[in-house]
């Protein structure tokens, strides 16, 4: 992949609840897509609201019996000429704002009282589906990932396997509870499902058929670096250096099948496939993490696993990822130091040797 992404991520926090984060992000950053622009409009607003502190649940803004209260003119000017729009589209983006922060407090005392959870879908999918983009399902958090999974196949109309869920850049597994994978009430789920229509069930099952064999060849891969002795390697693993890693069996596995995985997406990547190679990007990261932190650090491929998983979430345009991939930077970006120095200082001397 040759291209990454040149703006820096600086995430938009949530305005139900004050922050004293700030956001680099300006309308310059995303061109001409328009829904792109609109969500960064509701990003800079939501940042500006929570630095300021006001809250919309609160009143003057939310009267006793829940519904709408009164916002000064002025303040609506003010935040219009941060975003670049009328007052009338900032007085409509303030009652979404308040909206959502009332059903995000209901959605808590359900929680509180009831043990029952609501969770924010967004859905990523080039076919037609019974519900639309964004939707929400309430569910038991003790529930395993395969219950979610199978719930939300039901209200997509599609097959439970056409379906995979990210979570805070976390893909969710089957087998664990929804808790034991970091899920809370209010947390976004990331639905991807695979493209195919009725009339093409064919290419759908080729499609995930490839994903699983990806998977396949990358688990043989390292089955067989498992296998290998340090006499006769398999697979050398080395540093930046060149210097062979001495591992043990299980990390040496656990890296060579995260390795694996990463060529395998980074394969998608060229395609334009984003949705099928951030599936495997991320199983990949998950792979690298097995390893302790000394070994990630020897090795570029974890900062760019991260950093090609980023490049998914821009090309997906899954700004609701924003937080994620505002980690996965700094992660990357503290790799590459590590490695090469904080001025890439130790890189030009390998470039130097290398003459």
């Amino acid at each position: 992949m040759d291209e990454k992404p040149s703006t820096s991520y600086n995430p938009a926090t949530d305005a139900t609840t004050p922050t004293t984060s700030e956001s680099n992000i300006s309308l310059s950053d995303v061109g001409g897509n328009e829904t792109l622009h609109k969500t960064t409009k509701n990003i800079l607003l939501r940042h500006a609201l929570n630095n300021d502190k006001v809250q919309l649940w609160k009143p003057p803004y939310t009267l006793d019996n829940g519904e709408q209260g009164l916002i000064p003119q002025e303040m609506l000017l003010k935040y219009s000429q941060l975003v670049k729009t009328t007052t009338n589209k900032v007085a409509e983006m303030m009652e979404a704002l308040r909206q959502n922060a009332l059903q995000k407090l209901s959605a808590r005392g359900k929680f509180n009282t009831h043990g029952v959870a609501t969770l924010k879908l967004r859905i990523n999918s080039c076919r037609k589906i019974k519900i639309s983009n964004s939707e929400i399902i309430e569910v038991n958090l003790q529930q395993t990932g395969l219950f979610l999974r199978t719930k939300i196949a039901e209200m997509c109309g599609v097959q439970t396997e056409n379906i995979k869920m990210i979570v805070s850049g976390r893909l969710l597994s089957d087998e664990q509870s929804l808790c034991d994978q970091n899920v809370k009430c209010n947390s976004l789920v990331l639905v991807i499902v695979s493209q195919f229509t009725p009339s093409e069930v064919h290419i759908m099952e080729g499609s995930m058929m490839d994903l699983a064999n990806s998977r396949k060849e990358a688990e043989i891969l390292s089955s067989k670096v498992e296998d290998s002795s340090d006499d006769t390697p398999f697979l050398e693993i080395t540093d930046q250096n060149g210097r062979p890693l001495k591992l043990p069996a299980s990390e040496k596995k656990a890296l060579a099948f995260a390795m694996a995985l990463n060529e395998k997406g980074r394969s998608y990547l060229k395609q334009k496939d984003y949705s099928s190679a951030l599936i495997l990007l991320l199983e990949a990261d998950s792979e690298f993490k097995k390893c302790r932190s000394d070994i990630l650090s020897a090795v570029d491929n974890f900062a760019l696993v991260n950093l090609d998983i980023v490049w998914c979430y821009q090309q997906l345009q899954n700004i609701d990822e924003l937080p994620d991939a505002d980690k996965r930077l700094k992660i990357c970006e503290d790799c590459f130091h590590q490695s090469y120095g904080a001025n890439l200082e130790r890189l030009t001397l390998m470039k130097v040797r290398d003459l």
